[in-house]
């Protein structure tokens, strides 16, 4: 038994400068018709490919009997229907009259068969095809035995001695597209198939012209088809002519209008893989590793070693946090009426502590402008690395102090921050500075008045008074100056810096602690000889 498939490639070809038509239609069925192709050739980039639609049917034909089941601009290709060859034999070894060994494949110029993706494939025993072009420039052929029967009804794919399923006496030759041939649905004919018509899946090569080369066609834009944006010319590999493609990263159809769109890489990351921080440019995508991490993102990324030394410092950090928190009385100042900072917040309100934004500087630290959440301005007190020892009889004594005091002229405390070693204050913003910058600075005239320096004296004994009188436990204010008095925007007293306070025991009428670290000039004699 034998078959022969011969394919035909008439010599013809006709240019034109078609554009593609925004009133062609190019539905066929389930089937889109992209140009440079078309239903027509008022359509179509040239008549060689124009394509017949039966409207009817919905099958989209090239020529009058091979159907297309694809058309790819990608990949310059297009999937068919071909015609398989078979015959089969009586028992007296005739072939039979419905045989039909021979076909012809009638291609035009613009297309050839995929050497790529068709294989020529046989079943049937002692069956032979040979497959030719109508020039006979080249030809093929392949054959198939039976030795033994073989069942490869689990295989993918045939290839070698002994494909076949069992014995029949009949055989086939068929081109077919090898990478979506599954062999194992593959049946071989019987008799009464002779009257059906089977196709198999082959893919052709296609060229929008034929006889030209990119830079030929290129040198007259008249018959140049890749007119789309951002399109490049690529010659065909197999033979003369030539086919449009897009840029790298770009998407569409390169023949025409608009051409080519960028690829958002960032939206599919399936097909373009980013493990990092992804970010589309034009024709490409960057993808960063994440912070704390090497390599290349597309591909993978590692934890660096900077990351590890940078997590250790950080838990280090983190566990000093929590122990100066600890110690300096937060689950307990957590459950008081006082807002607690965390210490990376005070940071960014000061602007790490600018020297732009420094106010003074005091006997346990520096005072800082700045601006929290809600923009609202406030004063952070941050105290000088002193000696440990000096905490909790200075610094944090302060801090218990401040938190009893509510009166209009005593600045008022919004919050702390106990995250560090000695902890931060947090005061409410006064904006008109000190007492003693209006007394010696000579632009200030709020203090030329009679009125206003006794209003400022009284407002500062009530706030005496009141630390004194009223606050429980009362609060002894060791050192009262011009510094430690400061001025709001109506000019109002408001006295601070609590640094020489120190609490009075409501059972005993004597100081409980004898440290004096402020101002010896401001302090009060009977203060000094009685403790």
């Amino acid at each position: 038994m034998q078959a022969a498939l011969l394919c035909f490639l008439p010599v013809a070809l006709a240019l034109a400068t078609f554009t593609e038509k925004d009133y062609c239609n190019r539905q066929c069925g389930d089937m889109t018709v992209p140009f440079p192709f078309g239903l027509n050739e008022d359509c179509a980039w040239s008549p060689d490919l124009v394509l017949w639609c039966n409207h009817t049917s919905g099958i989209l034909n090239l020529g009058k009997n091979i159907p297309v089941y694809n058309i790819s601009l990608v990949s310059g290709t297009m999937t068919v229907g071909l015609y398989r060859a078979f015959d089969c034999y009586n028992e007296s070894g005739s072939m039979l009259d419905s045989s039909k060994p021979d076909l012809s494949i009638t291609l035009g110029q613009q297309y050839t068969l995929s050497d790529t993706r068709n294989k020529l494939t046989v079943f049937g025993c002692d069956t032979s095809a040979r497959m030719s072009d109508a020039a006979g420039t080249f030809g093929s052929g392949c054959f198939s035995y039976c030795r033994e029967d073989i069942n490869f009804t689990t295989e993918s794919a045939c290839s070698g001695l002994g494909c076949f399923r069992s014995f029949s006496s009949c055989g086939s030759a068929f081109v077919v597209d090898q990478e979506t041939f599954n062999v194992s649905n593959y049946k071989l004919p019987v008799p009464p198939d002779m009257q059906k018509e089977v196709y198999s899946n082959a893919v052709l090569d296609w060229v929008v012209q034929r006889n030209l080369t990119c830079k030929e066609a290129q040198s007259n834009r008249s018959i140049y088809a890749c007119g789309g944006a951002n399109s490049i010319c690529s010659d065909f590999k197999n033979g003369q002519g030539y086919l449009c493609f897009c840029k790298h990263g770009y998407t569409g159809n390169p023949y025409a209008s608009p051409g080519c769109q960028d690829i958002d890489e960032c939206k599919y990351p399936r097909q373009y893989p980013c493990h990092g921080n992804c970010k589309n440019t034009l024709g490409n995508y960057t993808c960063n590793c994440p912070f704390g991490m090497t390599g290349d993102g597309k591909v993978g990324c590692q934890i660096s070693r900077l990351a590890i030394v940078a997590a250790v410092i950080d838990k280090w950090r983190r566990t000093r946090k929590q122990k100066n928190f600890r110690r300096n009385g937060g689950q307990l100042l957590k459950h008081q009426r006082v807002q607690i900072f965390t210490e990376v917040e005070l940071a960014k309100a000061t602007n790490n502590y600018d020297d732009s934004n420094k106010l003074g500087e005091g006997g346990f630290g520096s005072i800082y402008k700045g601006e929290i959440a809600g923009g609202t301005m406030v004063a952070v007190k941050k105290p000088k690395d002193v000696h440990k020892s000096l905490i909790k009889g200075d610094f944090q004594q302060e801090l218990e102090i401040v938190m009893q005091i509510n009166h209009k002229n005593v600045v008022k405390l919004h919050g702390i921050c106990l995250e560090t070693r000695i902890p931060l204050l947090v005061y409410e913003y006064i904006s008109n500075g000190t007492l003693s910058q209006h007394i010696h600075r000579n632009t200030s005239t709020i203090l030329r008045s009679w009125k206003n320096r006794l209003r400022i004296a009284t407002e500062a004994a009530l706030a005496l008074e009141y630390m004194h009188s009223c606050a429980e436990p009362p609060i002894i204010r060791g050192d009262i100056k011009s510094v430690n008095i400061l001025l709001d925007q109506n000019y109002s007293v408001k006295v601070s810096d609590f640094g020489t306070s120190v609490l009075i025991s409501p059972e005993h009428s004597h100081v409980l602690a004898n440290e004096i670290q402020d101002t010896w000039g401001y302090i009060d004699p009977e203060y000094l000889v009685t403790g």
